[in-house]
């Protein structure tokens, strides 16, 4: 994004944490995360096919970001449908 608007990357993530209250990074992770937890809930995918379809390259790093944003577990989200 930065290099399509001719900025730096560090003015882009100032930019963005200034419009939108949080960064870049946290931004795609909280999105994977929120796209993850759809997919356990609905899909019928295991964690492992949810990680990489999500753009987590290791199950273990992604199950990390998972349970601390959401509170549990990835396993305990299978199923699990509290979402609207």
């Amino acid at each position: 994004m930065a290099q399509e608007l001719n900025i730096s990357e560090s003015y882009l993530h100032l930019l963005y944490k200034k419009a939108f209250g949080v960064t870049c990074t946290k931004d795609v992770i909280n999105s994977r995360i929120e796209l993850a937890e759809r997919y356990l809930a609905y899909s019928g995918m295991t964690v492992e096919e949810v990680a990489y379809a999500c753009g987590y390259k290791n199950v273990v790093h992604f199950s990390r970001q998972f349970k601390q944003i959401i509170g549990r577990s990835p396993r305990e989200a299978v199923g699990s449908a509290v979402l609207p």
